[in-house]
């Protein structure tokens, strides 16, 4: 059985994206383009959904296995034995998948959001899903346009962790035929290595 990702809060993309360079500083110039592809010499950083590009990709690269040894900076964080609610939140993050959803419309202030992977049903939430401030680097996406976030639940509900849009859909044929590629097939890969699999669909918008 599959753990639903579930913490007594989620931690923010700016707290993850700080703990990635607290253990690889040198992340800060390679890293973005891991996530974003070819976007990063076209970002402003005064722009602001620019801005969170860029930390949103930082924080997801906390949970991917870039250290020496081979584990995440978040396991080098945890093993300097954190508060015990802290190491939670963020454990829950790292189980969610960093996953494709679409925007499907908006439910007061939350979304509710489609599973573009086939995911496992303790992946995907059953409720509108709460999404901070999008990172994009092709203007904001809004109903029908993609999400590519890690969704997590706290004690205020599902939220979209280090959420980043884009514009625009693309056929399920054609995603399915990049996690084949990128992940070989399996979607659990998605919690380690699912920036590939984002870093491919920003070299697609771009390339459009």
């Amino acid at each position: 059985m599959i753990p639903a990702p579930v913490g007594p809060r989620v931690p923010t993309a700016q707290d993850a994206a700080r703990i990635a360079l607290d253990y690889l500083p040198a992340l800060g110039d390679y890293g973005p383009p891991e996530v974003l592809g070819p976007w990063v010499e076209e970002l402003d950083p005064r722009v602001d959904a620019h801005r969170r590009a860029l930390v949103h990709a930082l924080a997801h690269l906390c949970f991917a296995p870039l250290c020496l040894d081979g584990t995440s900076p978040f396991h080098q964080w945890s093993r300097r034995k954190p508060p015990v609610e802290e190491r939670a939140a963020f454990r829950a993050v790292s189980r969610a998948p960093l996953a494709v959803w679409t925007l499907l419309r908006h439910a007061g202030r939350q979304w509710v959001l489609g599973d573009r992977l086939g995911l496992p049903a303790p992946l995907v939430p059953d409720q509108p899903v709460r999404v901070p401030a999008i990172g994009a680097v092709d203007g904001m996406p809004g109903e029908g346009d993609l999400l590519l976030a890690r969704l997590a639940r706290g004690g205020e509900g599902w939220v979209a962790f280090a959420p980043l849009g884009l514009r625009g859909d693309l056929a399920d044929e054609r995603l399915h035929t990049w996690v084949e590629e990128e992940l070989e097939g399996s979607t659990a890969l998605l919690q380690s290595r699912g920036q590939a699999l984002v870093r491919r669909l920003h070299t697609w918008a771009w390339a459009r």
